[in-house]
């Protein structure tokens, strides 16, 4: 559907006067800023894919920048796109509610009956990049080896290098408890319904109750370390990926060890339940194995490019993420289909992490936390930490993402 922009509109287009020389801008800022001058002028020619593409230049430098929103949105309503250009134009109001840009979004939204200015709205497939908002952050005392968020998003459960488990609030990153280990790295942690587990180098599992915090017992896993603990959804699985080579799966309400699945000896490095809790992804060696959970029966292998596999995620809407050397395959968990491989880091990828949606986090030896829209291969990246991402974990709403750094940096982010 085809709507004639505003006269007032094209005005403000045209007489935007923006200029890069803006004392206290990051240079970021004043390169998208530059962009969307050239996106007026183009915007004015009327070659609106063009224009369409400077915007997401521009916001791939800064992605709250509600100037290249309005033009985004100003070019595809003249496309007649009109989801998109609402979606554009609300965001501009979300960003910048007083501004200049937001009487002008509020126009738009008007005359192409989005309904309020202030309603959410979404992209379609050619969804904008996705963006995170810094909340909190602190310094643990030791590097970070994992984080977990607690079920209902209020605690974060850290595993050091320096063997201890510590158990903040997610809000300000007050700790709360800090347990010594059996002086082996802390090398991994999940919180589920009924414990919190924590797994160490030396192969041993540690329990505690998830209401009152008591000691509910150990389990010497002799798996070689323990490299990752991930709890299937509702809590009735715990995995345990070992060094050893093999993948565990326990009872998550009794502590039980279920199954003991061989890798034939290659490394196990992380593992990730599908959104039912049926089937069980392990990275092993170069390759993404799916068994299903209760038989421990492999039902699927899929391939890398030889890689060792250093994590794997499964989404809530089926896709299977598997990341190896810089890139990150996706699959779909059901089929085995490759749905896209995913690049931007620099160095090898060490952790992944599914939100809502098709959101995925990623980081690795770059030091870059990246975001992707998995279905897409939209990404923005965000520079917070200066080494190695190791841990990365969103909570239960998939909103809020925790990130953790082998220096002991811990920050926690909001999905915008």
């Amino acid at each position: 559907m085809n709507r004639r922009i505003s006269p007032r509109l094209l005005l403000f287009f045209a007489l935007s006067g923006l200029s890069s020389a803006v004392l206290g801008q990051s240079a970021a800022r004043i390169q998208a800023i530059d962009l969307i001058k050239e996106a007026a002028s183009v915007f004015a020619r009327g070659d609106l894919t063009l224009v369409i593409k400077i915007c997401r230049q521009a916001l791939s430098l800064e992605p709250t920048y509600p100037r290249a929103y309005t033009y985004l949105g100003a070019a595809y309503q003249k496309r007649g796109e009109r989801q998109n250009a609402c979606a554009a134009f609300s965001r501009v109001i979300q960003l910048s509610p007083k501004g200049a840009d937001a009487t002008r979004a509020a126009r738009g939204l008007r005359e192409l009956g989005c309904g309020s200015s202030n309603r959410r709205l979404t992209l379609s497939s050619a969804n904008l990049r996705p963006t995170l908002r810094l909340e909190a952050r602190w310094n643990a005392t030791a590097g970070i080896a994992a984080l977990a968020f607690s079920p209902d998003g209020s605690q974060i459960s850290g595993g050091g290098s320096d063997g201890a488990w510590r158990l903040w609030r997610a809000e300000d990153g007050r700790l709360d408890r800090l347990e010594r280990g059996d002086g082996t790295e802390a090398s991994a942690t999940a919180m589920g319904p009924n414990f919190t587990a924590v797994g160490y180098g030396s192969g041993k599992l540690r329990f505690f109750d998830a209401s009152q915090g008591r000691d509910a017992g150990r389990v010497d896993a002799r798996s070689g370390a323990v490299n990752g603990l991930f709890y299937a959804p509702g809590g009735a699985y715990l995995a345990a990926a070992g060094s050893d080579g093999a993948l565990k799966i326990f009872d998550g309400r009794t502590n039980q060890l279920l199954h003991q699945i061989g890798g034939e000896g290659l490394l196990v490095s992380s593992a990730a339940f599908s959104p039912d809790a049926r089937f069980v992804a392990a990275g092993v060696g170069s390759e993404v194995r799916i068994y299903e959970t209760r038989s421990g029966q492999l039902k699927r292998v899929l391939k890398g490019e030889g890689l060792p596999i250093a994590a794997v995620a499964w989404s809530r809407g089926g896709l299977l993420a598997g990341a190896s050397g810089y890139k990150i395959r996706v699959w779909n968990g059901a089929t085995g289909a490759l749905e896209r491989v995913l690049s931007g880091h620099r160095l090898a990828v060490s952790a992944l992490a599914f939100g809502s949606g098709n959101t995925l986090a990623s980081g690795g030896y770059d030091a870059q936390l990246r975001i992707f829209n998995a279905a897409t291969g939209a990404v923005t990246s965000f520079a917070l930490h200066g080494t190695q991402i190791r841990a990365l974990d969103f909570d239960g709403s998939g909103k809020k993402l925790v990130s953790g750094d082998q220096n002991g940096l811990v920050g926690v982010w909001r999905v915008l």
